[in-house]
């Protein structure tokens, strides 16, 4: 803006002493070439507040009137400003032709004008050379700022991601502590609630106690982690801290025989020697397909837990018995999908494949992990 008010002051002053001088002087012998010359100026300079590139070029015509007028002054104040203006709004390829273009003119200047032009050319060349490099610093600049704010741009995209993450592992975290104990101590109250043989009722206290034990554990951790001021080195998936799936199975097994249901657990041993990621996986596989049957297998049926280590991944296979309601397939469903939502949301981030569904009057619930999925937690 600044330096349209330049202009736009300079060609009032021209215009002035022109209409002061009268027509006689400034259409008189020899003054075409320096008018044609002005005017040429002043199209290039509003040309360069709108485009340089158009300016660069209606520039062409003007340096050839210059070197037929001898207006030098004309043609240097256009050329330091195209030279100044060219790196900051144009490509380097148009901006090394506008330098060549503005350096020819100047050694033909001084070869076509002669005497006083030995003592010009240095001093000009400095001119042209001060307003390149003011031209590029201001490009470094401008090309600074584009990539700072390109990157703050990275940086919230990613802290948005990191934080979409999060809430997701926390949501699948909250998820698995609550409902498997719940869904275990619902049950087991609600099959006793009639019961008068008080070593049963003692029993079924003892399991509900342990139930919620194990989840108020897990959720003291979980509020740990959320409240300001905990640990900010603590990872969300290492809330559970038992990752033995031996022994898991061997609590769910147990757990299920309790509540009436046929349990029937199929794991190595050598299962525990795999990475934590891994087991804690498998074990939140497992305590979600329990917490399935008891919310909607009938009673008595069988629960069958299959887990196969191969050389490169490991399977895990879970089927029980339909019931009259079964739980949603579509892991996008909530909140009654919300735990297998969860599950294979784990799966996916260790790089593998996670099914869900009715299969011949089953239910089935099958992961498959590869061996080197913790390398990529």
């Amino acid at each position: 803006m600044s330096l349209a008010v330049l202009v736009t002051v300079s060609l009032v002053d021209d215009l002035v002493r022109a209409a002061a001088s009268g027509a006689g002087y400034v259409l008189g012998p020899g003054r075409l070439p320096v008018v044609a010359g002005t005017v040429l100026m002043y199209l290039v300079l509003y040309l360069a507040l709108w485009r340089t590139t158009w300016a660069v070029l209606a520039s062409i015509p003007l340096l050839i009137s210059v070197l037929a007028s001898r207006d030098d002054v004309t043609g240097i104040l256009a050329g330091a400003l195209m030279v100044l203006l060219a790196p900051m709004t144009t490509r380097w390829l148009f901006t090394g032709l506008t330098w060549a273009l503005y350096l020819g003119w100047l050694v033909a200047a001084s070869a076509v004008h002669g005497a006083r032009w030995p003592e010009l050319f240095w001093p000009v060349l400095l001119m042209f050379f001060v307003a390149a490099t003011i031209g590029t610093g201001v490009r470094g600049f401008q090309m600074g700022r584009a990539a700072d704010r390109r990157q703050l741009m990275e940086l919230r995209e990613e802290n948005l991601r990191i934080r979409e993450d999060e809430r997701a592992a926390l949501a699948r975290e909250l998820h698995d502590v609550v409902a498997h104990e719940l869904s275990v101590m619902s049950l087991q109250i609600t099959s006793r609630s009639r019961s008068d043989d008080p070593d049963e009722l003692h029993r079924v206290l003892d399991n509900v106690k342990r139930s919620a034990h194990s989840a108020l554990y897990e959720l003291r951790l979980l509020v740990g982690l959320l409240r300001e001021g905990g640990d900010g080195g603590a990872d969300i998936g290492h809330l559970n801290e038992d990752t033995s799936v031996v022994g898991v199975v061997e609590q769910l097994r147990r757990q299920l025989g309790e509540l009436g249901f046929v349990a029937t657990c199929r794991v190595p041993g050598e299962i525990d020697r795999l990475p934590a990621t891994l087991t804690r996986t498998l074990i939140r596989i497992l305590q979600e397909a329990s917490t399935n049957i008891v919310k909607y297998a009938p009673r008595a049926s069988a629960w069958e837990a299959t887990v196969r280590l191969g050389p490169d991944e490991v399977v895990l296979t879970v089927i029980s018995q339909l019931g009259p309601r079964t739980p949603s397939s579509d892991l996008r469903r909530g909140p009654t999908g919300w735990g297998l939502r969860g599950i294979a949301e784990r799966v996916d981030l260790l790089g593998g494949d996670f099914s869900a569904g009715p299969s011949g009057g089953q239910w089935v619930v099958r992961a498959t992990i590869p061996l080197s999925a913790d390398e990529l937690t």
